[in-house]
């Protein structure tokens, strides 16, 4: 059930995917993390920084992500697990709790 949702949204090419007791998980090892920084990013919505000083931290996070994606894609270095975790998790965070801070400082 859970392979049909997610099949959408990621590749899920198995040498880029984690295994949890001998089974794949429905997304790959870098939108785990992504959306394991989007549920944290909700809940904790820490630190409330203005826009201004979300969009260079977003930048500077997205770049990361693709700087991993580029050189593993480029033969550069092996799936690393780690970084790919990593990279998806501040960006699903830094998004999230950027998006969630704007939300609150509207006025209702």
């Amino acid at each position: 059930m859970l392979d049909r949702f997610f099949a959408p949204m990621c590749h899920r090419m198995p040498e880029r995917t984690l295994a949890l007791e001998g089974v794949l998980m429905p997304v790959c090892s870098r939108c785990a993390g992504i959306f394991a920084g989007v549920a944290a990013g909700a809940a904790l919505a820490w630190p409330r920084l203005p826009m201004t000083a979300w969009r260079p931290l977003l930048v500077a996070i997205s770049a990361l992500m693709v700087l991993d994606v580029v050189t593993q894609d480029l033969g550069l270095h092996p799936v690393w697990h780690p970084t790919r975790l990593a990279t998806g998790l501040a960006f699903g965070y830094a998004l999230t709790t950027a998006f969630v801070t704007q939300l609150a400082r509207r006025p209702a």
